[in-house]
């Protein structure tokens, strides 16, 4: 029996925590970057294999940290779709039962 793929992702956030030193003017900016991180990620998501994709239909996450190195790094070219890559390696990690 084949699984079909979902055409529809939807991705859940109950909190989202964010501290920064950055001047507010740049600190307001990590919103919309965040944002479209999270919108890149859902796609990396949609795109997953089967079997992949069977293993995070059943992972619910309480909690996800991951730190930024560099907020700066965020929003510049590339900076969501690079965090949406970390954020799926660490989901896969997880969803594998990893750190």
């Amino acid at each position: 029996m084949s699984r079909e793929i979902p055409t529809e992702l939807t991705l859940e956030i109950a909190s989202l925590s964010v501290s920064t030193s950055l001047e507010r003017e740049r600190a307001e900016g990590l919103g919309p970057a965040l944002e479209r991180a999270f919108a890149a990620l859902a796609e990396r998501l949609r795109q997953l294999p089967g079997g992949e994709q069977a293993r995070l239909d059943a992972l619910l996450i309480e909690r996800l940290e991951l730190e930024l190195d560099d907020a700066e790094s965020l929003l510049g070219p590339g900076g969501p779709e690079a965090l949406a890559e970390r954020l799926l390696d660490r989901l896969l990690t997880q969803a594998k039962g990893g750190a």
